[in-house]
């Protein structure tokens, strides 16, 4: 395979967005989007940007955080066309705490929509072949 075949290529990211928020000063907190796979496929975004496509399959809901969320994903040039907003769930959210060097995470997670990300194959499916 060639640079350029290489370069040509899309990927897709599977799982769970969340609203984070890392502190910046004393009680202040800087709102961002994270998680594991986001943080992955944004940075490939940034790497590839015109030469490839990056897309991200989750589940998020139709509230105003998961709005702003696909409007990250749209400015980052990361693809969402893959993913499910749910009416009845929302977006997970996590805290971060700093005691000296050490970072601890507070989760808020019950209600987010990506705890049901696994539960339709056929959809999983789809999203990671580009068929969604």
């Amino acid at each position: 395979m060639t640079k350029r075949q290489w370069l040509n290529r899309k990927v897709v990211g599977v799982g769970e967005a969340m609203v984070e928020f890392a502190p910046v000063g004393e009680n202040i907190y800087r709102r961002g989007f994270a998680g594991d796979t986001l943080n992955t496929c944004w940075h490939i975004a940034q790497i590839i940007r015109e030469r490839g496509e990056v897309g991200y399959f989750t589940k998020v809901g139709m509230d105003t955080p998961s709005a702003e969320f696909l409007h990250f994903l749209s400015g980052s040039g990361i693809g969402s066309d893959s993913i499910v907003q749910d009416p009845t769930r929302s977006i997970g959210l996590y805290v971060i705490s700093l005691a000296g060097a050490e970072r601890s995470f507070s989760y808020w997670r019950d209600s987010s929509a990506a705890r049901l990300l696994a539960d339709d194959f056929d959809e999983l499916l789809a999203a990671i072949l580009g068929q969604a």
